[in-house]
């Protein structure tokens, strides 16, 4: 078993990456959604299993809970400010939950985002305000308007 789960599951985080990615302007004139300029989803957990002691790839919210969480990375040179950008489960509301102003995601960083429906914004405990489905969904990274 691969260690972030089944094959199924890695197949499905590289399909949502693409997803994630492609915007409704891409090929009118827009940069391309998938060049080392723009942060990506890289991994995602739907269902979260997790609980203590916590074992290899396992992960609880700063309140000890098994939140869903979604994993970004910054392939970039340069930090990224994420303020104005957004994660929806929705693809017709794509403006779903905003990462607040000042939230840096540095180059070649990671970051994780609770996917819980908390709606916290506090820059080391981040939650959206939608849940993910285990039976898949929607999931995407959206550019500031």
């Amino acid at each position: 078993m691969h260690k972030y789960g089944s094959p199924v599951r890695v197949c499905l985080v590289l399909s949502v990456v693409c997803l994630a990615m492609v915007g409704e302007g891409w090929g009118q004139g827009d940069p391309n959604p998938l060049s080392p300029q723009y942060p990506v989803i890289t991994e995602f957990m739907a269902q979260n299993g997790s609980d203590m002691p916590l074992g290899p790839g396992e992960l609880l919210d700063e309140e000890r809970e098994s939140s869903d969480w979604i994993e970004l990375h910054n392939p970039t040179d340069q930090g990224i400010d994420l303020g104005g950008w957004y994660l929806t489960d929705d693809p017709d509301e794509l403006t779903k939950w905003s990462f607040p102003q000042g939230i840096i995601l540095n180059r070649g960083a990671f970051m994780v985002v609770f996917a819980s429906g908390k709606d916290r914004g506090a820059v080391n405990a981040l939650h959206t305000n939608f849940k993910l489905r285990a039976q898949g969904e929607y999931l995407a990274l959206v550019l500031p308007d």
